[in-house]
């Protein structure tokens, strides 16, 4: 859960610079950021996935935890 918040507040954080390089004009330096947030979000959605399907088997939720690939698998579907 630790490693959550972290990246969390490292995603709070490189936002705030990507906003303050938009906002001067400084796209090249933003588009690098932008590449830190996104991989960042990655990673943060992997995280999140690991610690739901934990939870959800450890508190004996009904159904299937909702993680990215069964959202994918939503997605194909619908194709």
């Amino acid at each position: 859960m630790k490693e959550y918040y972290k990246l969390v507040g490292a995603i709070e954080a490189l936002s705030r610079i990507y906003l303050a390089l938009i906002t001067m004009d400084r796209t090249k330096e933003a588009l690098i950021v932008r590449t830190f947030i996104d991989n960042y979000i990655l990673h943060l959605g992997m995280v999140a996935d690991k610690f739901r399907t934990i939870k959800h088997i450890r508190e004996e939720l009904p159904g299937d935890p909702l993680d990215v690939k069964a959202i994918m698998e939503m997605f194909k579907k619908k194709e």
